[in-house]
């Protein structure tokens, strides 16, 4: 998937962060951008691979930030400026995702994340960063855990 531009948004890069895990964004997917949005919420210094651009504020996008929090809405304008096609958002919230999935937006959130990091050898189990996950507060479905355990032979 390095031909698609992957936004994610504040909460997945802090989360990514604080279980070692951010760097997986790059392995995975080499284009990571960002807006200033999400960089001055994000407040610590962010690597060198992560494009940070300005918002490209529209007429429709204005009703995203009237609904969702400032990181979440420039994520999903940032999607919708470089198109369907061409981007992945990584979104954990419930309601950016299900406004992203109206605009037929690709989406993955965190979980997706450590998922694909099994997938190409980044990590060898991820029941690990699941734990570390919850002690951040990381809300995790009993049935979204068990089933991303059993995709993963653990």
């Amino acid at each position: 998937m390095p031909d698609k531009i992957t936004i994610p948004d504040t909460s997945c890069l802090i989360i990514l962060a604080k279980v070692e895990l951010l760097s997986a964004l790059y392995r995975i997917y080499k284009d990571v951008r960002i807006t200033e949005i999400i960089k001055n919420e994000y407040i610590e210094e962010l690597p060198k691979w992560v494009k940070i651009e300005k918002s490209k504020i529209s007429k429709q996008s204005l009703q995203l930030y009237s609904l969702l929090d400032k990181g979440e809405a420039s994520a999903i304008e940032m999607g919708l400026y470089y198109g369907k096609q061409n981007t992945i958002l990584i979104l954990d919230d419930l309601k950016a995702r299900k406004i992203a999935k109206r605009f037929d937006l690709v989406i993955t959130g965190t979980l997706g994340i450590i998922h694909k990091a099994k997938e190409i050898g980044m990590i060898n189990e991820i029941r690990p960063y699941l734990e570390k996950l919850k002690k951040y507060n990381f809300r995790i479905a009993g049935n979204i855990e068990e089933e991303l355990l059993r995709m993963n032979n653990e």
